[in-house]
């Protein structure tokens, strides 16, 4: 298989993208069985029918599982110049379930408990989900990460503790990846590699504009909050960010993170659920971009991709919106 059926698939499989009105219909139910009856005709449908239980959290599952199966998909389709890129890119979904079970390990949660966080990643993930979540303590998960792409996270394990929060590992772990798919990104073919690496950079960009704004809202040392940052941009240079992490006042954080001005607004107001907001309409506006712009190239399967988990988020977020009775329009990527 070559990049054009690589990317003449993924014409195809964007068709089952949900359009935006569906998405406007689903935001406006009142329960979660509307739900199920707006999306039984669709992809979803086949994971939904026969769920034993219809709540916020099974649907989300049901989500997941379809955006793993996506991924799947493409990664098999890979040609062998790009198989190695797109397994690191497709690695974000092992990175999310391995985020939310340190969480848990973080929060004693019950090994029981935390596996029914994790969504099934046959073919995408050779981590041992069973034994990282029956490990005593975070600290002996993170030892049982030898090895793997993961290791080297102990470190960060004192950060968390002293201030309260499992946000450094989770800043340390993106970190990780980003640094591994850009190291895959930099061997694609030239004509593909610029962008992806702009479709790669935006995303990175965001991540380093919530990280270097924490010494400002939690409190974060300078020193920590420079090591977790990502060495890679694309609008917002280290420099730059380094004068964020070091300013004293909002405004000074504001100027040095000026082409993101509206999300550190959002950020530094306490108000991370619009900061989110405008991040997902970011990475929404550039996954449509590289799609027309590179139609028979892989920056329109990374914009599938990229599509694939708005979507997913979305689905998400509407679910358990619907289920505590609040509306979850302006909340979307959309």
């Amino acid at each position: 298989m070559d990049e054009t059926y690589l990317v003449v698939r993924c014409h195809g499989l964007s068709t089952r993208l949900l359009p935006g009105n569906v998405l406007e219909a689903l935001a406006s139910a009142r329960a979660v069985q509307d739900l199920v009856s707006i999306l039984t005709p669709t992809e979803y449908g086949r994971k939904i029918v026969g769920l034993e239980r219809l709540d916020a959290r099974t649907l989300e599952g049901a989500f997941k599982q379809v955006l793993a199966e996506r991924f799947r998909y493409v990664v098999r389709l890979a040609p062998e110049n790009l198989e190695g890129f797109l397994k690191a890119y497709a690695r974000r979904l092992e990175v999310g379930n391995l985020s939310r079970l340190l969480r848990g390990k973080y929060s004693a949660a019950p090994p029981g408990e935390i596996r029914t966080w994790l969504t099934p990643l046959e073919g995408l993930s050779g981590l041992d989900y069973e034994a990282l979540s029956e490990a005593e303590s975070l600290e002996k998960a993170l030892e049982l990460l030898e090895g793997t792409p993961y290791e080297g996270l102990e470190g960060y394990v004192e950060p968390c503790r002293r201030y309260g929060s499992i946000l450094p590992l989770e800043y340390a772990l993106k970190g990780l990846y980003y640094e591994d798919l850009l190291r895959h990104a930099e061997r694609l073919p030239p004509e593909s590699r610029g962008a992806a690496l702009a479709l790669i950079g935006l995303e990175v960009d965001l991540a380093n504009v919530f990280t270097s704004l924490a010494p400002l809202v939690y409190g974060y040392s300078e020193d920590l909050t420079a090591q977790l940052l990502i060495p890679f941009h694309r609008r917002a240079p280290g420099l730059k960010l380094m004068e964020a992490v070091k300013a004293r006042t909002h405004q000074a954080a504001l100027e040095a993170l000026a082409p993101y001005s509206r999300i550190a607004e959002h950020i530094l107001a306490g108000r991370d659920d619009l900061a989110e907001v405008e991040r997902l309409k970011l990475l929404r506006g550039e996954a449509m971009d590289a799609m027309h712009g590179a139609p028979i190239e892989l920056p329109y399967v990374l914009g599938y991709l990229s599509l694939c988990e708005l979507e997913c988020r979305d689905l998400s977020f509407i679910a358990v919106a619907v289920e505590h009775g609040v509306n979850p329009k302006g909340y979307l990527s959309i």
